[in-house]
């Protein structure tokens, strides 16, 4: 892990420093209704030293859709991990667009397991000059060991931080939460090898087994039991437990071919198991680069005082084992000693404790300590660049309306894409005319509130 710099309180937001930079961040804005984007994002605009301002990337992914303005009104331009920049997802005109662009260019990057290659051809087509990656220090240049990037800035960070806001919530005694055990987790596909299936087969296995302990559990796998914003953070604050593994996989999928093969396998035996499809395509492939990294999760946990049962790694050398989680075996083979924490609120309660008051506030832990050593690095890149914009037109106040209008169609529309009203959301992108927004905006506030029922991100309601 790379050392992380000091909270230092001058690295909060100053508008009116002469020093300060116009930074723009390129997102894809309809995630922010998950907890964990929404929190990076707000993390940049809230704490950097410069101005932060968050687009929707989709502004600049087609030509039709440009604005007014361009890339060159900002001296950094950072594209965020909410975009995923492998497999043609971003089009070629944004590409020459961001090649052309002689300013400072930082990358954001999770999930790097995946077509590794086109990735590392999508950072050297774009002229990208740092990138953040969350992959372990250790096998960093292994992961990205192209010739192209050689020249390219390599940041470790984490998945995520501690979100300051809920160290000071509410949250109920251990003894009277409903749930002994909870847990939320996807099944991810097998070509991410067998690190990666931990994530949701720890629940099944759990399952397995609580019912002789008698335990009261909430966890499942299937996609519409996931819960997001305010639902995700009461659900863990319900439970007293919640399990958990590190983030990560046991396949770097460099050219997309482990992915090719296993989806070509599976159409053709449906039914196999992991074990078969291991055997027969990546048996060599599992395990000979493992990214295993802290989970933001875990992060949340100790901050709404859970107690948290995982399995044992590193965790990017932030928790330790019977101090700030209980460890479970992948046999199982102690579980009477976690279930005989679990109904302990004495021992329990020290776990939790430390987990708290030594993970979660923990500075060196927050978005403001990220955001430091996000400014940090714009502090020594950007004189490299010798560059300055010919035109800080349009107003920076101009941009954040036209940004916050996008933002609020974008959220509308995913969820109108969710909830299956596609020709609606269609229209939406590629109809409304630029002078009609505001109108549009107006009825897509009164449309999100009604879909999301009073929940979710009120700011754009």
């Amino acid at each position: 892990m790379a050392e992380r710099p000091a909270v230092n309180s001058t690295s909060r937001k100053s508008d009116s420093s002469d020093s300060a930079l116009d930074v723009v961040v390129l997102a894809d804005t309809s995630l922010k209704l998950i907890n964990t984007i929404k929190d990076h994002l707000d993390g940049l605009t809230r704490f950097s030293r410069n101005r932060v301002t968050v687009l929707d990337y989709r502004i600049f992914n087609r030509p039709n859709r440009s604005l007014a303005y361009s890339l060159d009104r900002f001296d950094v331009v950072v594209l965020h991990y909410s975009v995923v920049v492998a497999e043609g997802r971003l089009s070629q005109f944004f590409r020459d667009r961001m090649k052309a662009y002689r300013g400072l260019k930082i990358i954001f990057l999770q999930d790097e397991y995946r077509s590794v290659d086109s990735t590392a051809k999508a950072i050297s087509d774009c002229g990208f000059h740092v990138l953040f990656s969350v992959v372990n220090k250790e096998i960093v240049d292994k992961v990205y060991r192209h010739a192209e990037l050689k020249a390219v800035r390599k940041e470790v960070t984490l998945t995520g931080f501690v979100p300051v806001h809920l160290l000071s919530r509410q949250t109920p005694r251990y003894e009277a939460r409903s749930i002994d055990v909870g847990y939320r987790a996807r099944k991810l596909p097998a070509w991410l090898g067998n690190f990666a299936q931990e994530k949701w087969q720890i629940g099944e296995s759990f399952l397995s087994v609580a019912g002789r302990f008698g335990l009261t559990c909430d966890i499942a796998s299937d996609e519409h039991k996931r819960l997001y914003g305010e639902s995700w953070i009461e659900f863990v604050s319900s439970c007293k437990a919640v399990l958990g593994t590190e983030s990560g996989a046991s396949i770097c999928d460099f050219d997309g071919s482990i992915k090719k093969r296993v989806d070509a396998y599976e159409t053709q035996f449906p039914n196999a198991s992991f074990e078969d499809i291991r055997s027969k395509i990546f048996a060599d492939a599992d395990g000979a680069l493992t990214i295993h990294v802290i989970s933001p999760r875990c992060f949340e946990a100790a901050a709404l005082r859970t107690l948290m049962i995982m399995y044992p790694g590193t965790y990017s050398g932030l928790l330790e084992p019977w101090r700030h989680y209980v460890p479970l075996e992948r046999d199982f083979s102690n579980i009477g000693d976690v279930v005989a924490v679990l109904r302990d609120p004495v021992r329990a309660g020290a776990i939790i404790d430390c987990a708290y008051n030594e993970v979660a506030c923990d500075k060196r832990n927050t978005f403001e300590a990220m955001v430091s050593q996000f400014d940090t690095v714009i502090g020594e890149e950007f004189p490299k660049r010798g560059y300055s914009p010919a035109s800080r037109s349009p107003s920076l106040a101009a941009i954040q309306r036209h940004g916050r209008r996008t933002e609020v169609l974008m959220q509308w529309r995913q969820t109108a894409i969710t909830r299956g009203t596609r020709t609606a959301a269609f229209l939406i992108e590629t109809l409304v005319p630029e002078r009609a927004k505001g109108a549009v905006m107006r009825f897509a506030r009164a449309k999100w509130r009604a879909l999301i029922g009073g929940s979710g991100d009120k700011s754009i309601a």
